[in-house]
């Protein structure tokens, strides 16, 4: 089995190590302004996690580690539709990144449904339901000081019609600090 993960972001190539404490990385997902977005394991109950891993902790530490403590302030809000943080690591000798492990949500994102045509199967009522229960999941966000200067379509991911009933916001995406 290799030790790295290869992966691509805008042409560049990239290798990570594929074991983070005890978490497995899967493939990558995604990226966004503090690091890269991976799918993984969590070896131990062999559940599904997303790790985001800081790129430049030289530059983006401390910001980095303010967006997961922002993020994890969230967790007393029990029906918000943000993605909850489980654990923190600071780059340390067997793996040298800064990372946070979070909920890994299956199903797709809205600008995905919008390209392939699936939100259309929506009747009205469930699309104003789901936007006004987005728009209460940032506005609660915002009360704990959690601010998404990116939020767009690829950062919302619905995982079916019961999904649109809470819409999961990944704040691990581009989340910053006020």
């Amino acid at each position: 089995m290799p030790r790295e993960l290869r992966y691509s972001v805008s042409g560049e190539v990239r290798s990570i190590p594929k074991h983070v404490e005890s978490y497995e990385l899967e493939e990558f997902i995604g990226n966004g302004q503090f690091g890269d977005v991976f799918r993984a394991r969590y070896v131990p109950l062999e559940e599904p996690r997303a790790l985001k891993i800081c790129r430049n902790p030289q530059v983006q530490l401390a910001a980095f580690h303010t967006e997961a403590q922002r993020l994890c302030r969230l967790k007393n809000l029990s029906d918000t539709g943000i993605v909850r943080i489980d654990a923190f690591g600071l780059p340390s000798l067997a793996f040298p990144f800064a990372w946070y492990a979070m909920e890994f949500i299956e199903g797709k994102t809205l600008h995905e449904m919008m390209q392939d045509g699936s939100i259309h199967t929506w009747g009205f009522g469930a699309k104003s339901q789901c936007f006004q229960n987005m728009l209460t999941t940032i506005a609660r966000a915002s009360q704990v000081g959690v601010r998404h200067y990116d939020l767009h379509a690829g950062n919302i991911k619905l995982a079916g019609y019961l999904e649109a009933l809470t819409p999961k916001v990944n704040s691990g995406k581009d989340c910053t600090e006020i």
